[in-house]
């Protein structure tokens, strides 16, 4: 049995076990826990009657677990270029557009794309960024404008349905011939509202908690529109890149989540720093 395939075998059975309160081993026998496995928020009556068990295993393990069909539909690169806002000259490399075919990926990046400012873009932790095309109808609705066209935020990958909210920092996904690590969401700069012609957007899109993913190559290979994104691995303990977004933007004082992230294996140093000065700034010095 692949490792895929194990992976979505364990999750039944504690999806099952969570759902009957009962304890439960993974299949190499280890324990688990009585879990509290599931982050979904389905109808409670559908858990209280036992005669629709059935049925809300199904709707939780949908629900928890989109990312089984998740699938490139596009990938967008770009060289740096200039562009003059407010009367002043700025090098990006935010405007993306779609190449046909298949494309080489190593740890620095896709071939062909080059970032304008490598102090907030790219290097190994940042080598490819991807961000869903569902999100695309959110901010069409939010903007009063239609989106449609590729690299709309100025991502490499197009995904089909890449949720935020299921998705764990640390988890793998084999792309075509690659392995790509979750390790970050995006932190937007003004270039983005320069991109989505809005003052407003970057805060916009900060406070959404829709932030796309950072992913580190760890596997070098090629990849083409069409691949599918398999999971080959999954951090159990893990947050989910929403989680870590709303401790960026929103929830911004909770000290107990950003100690929970500084021990994360696979957030990137970038975001732990961050947590690290704002602990600080709280006066907790334990956990640093």
């Amino acid at each position: 049995m692949s490792t895929f395939l194990k992976i979505i075998r364990i999750k039944i059975i504690r999806t099952i076990a969570a759902i009957s309160n009962l304890p439960v081993t993974s299949i190499s026998g280890e324990y688990a826990s009585r879990a509290n496995l599931l982050s979904v928020n389905a109808p409670p009556q559908m858990a209280d009657n036992n005669n629709n068990k059935i049925q809300f295993i199904v709707y939780a393990f949908i629900l928890s677990y989109p990312f089984l069909i998740m699938k490139i539909l596009s990938i967008n690169v770009s060289e740096p270029k200039k562009i003059v806002f407010n009367g002043k000259e700025l090098i990006t490399s935010i405007y993306k557009k779609p190449i046909n075919g298949s494309v080489d990926v190593s740890d620095i990046g896709i071939s062909g794309d080059r970032q304008a400012d490598m102090k907030v873009h790219g290097g190994y932790d940042k080598a490819v960024y991807a961000y869903s095309y569902k999100h695309y109808k959110k901010w069409s609705d939010e903007m009063g404008q239609e989106y449609s066209e590729y690299g709309l935020v100025g991502e490499n990958l197009t995904i089909d349905d890449f949720d935020e909210k299921s998705v764990k920092i640390g988890d793998e996904f084999e792309v075509g011939s690659c392995i790509l690590q979750v390790s970050q969401p995006r932190i937007p700069c003004f270039k983005i509202g320069i991109k989505m012609n809005s003052r407003e957007f970057p805060k916009k899109f900060s406070t959404s908690g829709l932030l796309g993913s950072y992913l580190r190559v760890i596997q070098n290979g090629s990849i083409q529109s069409g691949d599918e994104l398999k999971l080959i691995k999954t951090e159990e303990n893990s947050l989910s890149l929403f989680d870590i977004a709303s401790i960026l933007f929103k929830d911004i004082n909770n000290i107990e989540k950003m100690k929970a992230a500084l021990d994360l294996k696979y957030l990137t140093e970038e975001i732990k720093e961050r947590f690290r000065e704002r602990l600080m700034k709280l006066g907790d010095f334990d956990s640093l």
